[in-house]
């Protein structure tokens, strides 16, 4: 099992197979909206539209505000908020589609010169293409409203980068289990929906009540908290990342990555005898 825990190899499937990965990545997203009138306009629309939705709601009807405040008050929260769905997103739509990722495609995995390592990996990216999509619409709603942009925003990848080895790990994981075992996509949506929850994506952890520590502690240290709410510091507070908290978690996304890539290596023999 040790054997194959190679980041070398690890590397050398990323760097070698990049073309390949791309390809895929970008006819996932071509395709997302396959017929549909407006077709690949969706992957643009539908988050604007999203974020329209949640300055209506939130910035106009309720009139809501995030702590900080540091932001026009109809676009304060719904921005705010927003900045945290997009980076979210990424994890769960990686997490979300993983299983299915190799177990959907039987002709390519029992083709043995095909580096089907690289399907987890294109969910992913496929997912970071739609955070660079909501990112940037992000910074132009702000642009828009306050005439700048966060000085920090240039940060932002640093901080993402975590994420992206916290999602190729699981994805590596769960494309891996999703072979051998079907259920594991439905057991994914529950325990992202409870993660959902556990990520103050629609409130400060701030607001998280005292007198229940167990919880404001599980809120705090989970992994996405952090990552979200430095995003949020990058994009929309004009604040620099906490660097301790980031490097921390650029070490757990590390020992994430690996050992994702290491489990599906393992299984990677199995899986044209189950297809």
């Amino acid at each position: 099992m040790l054997s194959h825990f190679s980041v070398a190899a690890m590397l050398a499937a990323l760097v070698g197979h990049r073309e390949l990965i791309w390809g895929f990545a970008a006819r996932d997203v071509l395709e997302r909206h396959k017929g549909a009138l407006l077709g690949v306009g969706w992957n643009v629309l539908q988050p604007l539209l999203q974020l329209a939705i949640y300055t209506a709601v939130f910035g106009y009807i309720f009139g809501s505000r995030w702590e900080r405040g540091t932001l026009p008050a109809p676009i304060d929260f719904p921005v705010t908020l927003f900045a945290g769905l997009v980076v979210f997103n990424v994890f769960a739509e990686s997490v979300g589609r993983a299983p299915t990722a190799v177990s959907s495609r039987p002709n390519l995995v029992r083709r043995v010169v095909f580096p089907v390592e690289i399907l987890p990996v294109t969910v992913v990216v496929s997912a970071l293409v739609h955070m660079a999509i909501g990112a940037a619409l992000l910074l132009l709603i702000v642009l828009g409203f306050t005439g700048s942009v966060s000085p920090t925003a240039w940060a932002f990848p640093v901080v993402v980068a975590p994420l992206v080895m916290l999602s190729l790990g699981a994805a590596w994981l769960l494309g891996a289990l999703g072979v051998f075992v079907r259920d594991v996509r439905q057991i994914v949506v529950v325990l992202t929906q409870l993660l959902m929850f556990t990520t103050p994506l629609f409130f400060s952890i701030d607001r998280v009540p005292e007198e229940y520590p167990m919880i404001r502690w599980a809120v705090g240290h989970n992994p996405l908290s952090i990552i979200v709410e430095n995003a949020r510091r990058t994009l929309v507070w004009g604040e620099w990342p906490q660097w301790g908290a980031v490097g921390v978690m650029t070490l757990l996304g590390a020992v994430v990555m690996v050992g994702g890539w290491a489990f599906f290596s393992a299984c990677r023999r199995g899986m044209a005898d189950v297809h």
